[in-house]
């Protein structure tokens, strides 16, 4: 649920980012609601464009290199990895995919030990 998502955030955490920080939890949400089920590619970019269109039309401030994700801005928010690295249970975008991949490591192998 898109909805559910977003009200997993804090807001005192996305005023700092303004409406871009907040519409990527958004965009986040979407791409994990609907993206996540295609099974093809062309399915997925028909989902891109009307994503784009709809982000457009609604957050027109805010460039599309700003809100996609991009290699240097990967498009992933978790409560996990904040969690990991000491803090409380935030719903924060990922920073970039090696901090990722190590925190699901460092869990698989508190896992695969117990």
């Amino acid at each position: 649920n898109i909805f559910q998502g977003l009200l997993n955030t804090q807001a005192n955490v996305y005023k700092d980012g303004g409406a871009s920080k907040f519409a990527r939890v958004w965009l986040h949400e979407c791409m994990r609601v609907f993206s996540d089920r295609l099974i093809n590619s062309s399915d997925a970019a028909e989902l891109n464009g009307i994503l784009e269109k709809v982000a457009g039309k609604h957050f027109g401030g805010i460039s599309k290199d700003e809100l996609f994700a991009t290699p240097e801005r990967p498009l992933i928010l978790t409560s996990f990895v904040s969690q990991a690295m000491g803090n409380e249970k935030f719903y924060l975008p990922v920073k970039d995919m090696p901090s990722l991949k190590k925190v699901v490591e460092d869990k698989l192998n508190e896992h695969n030990e117990t």
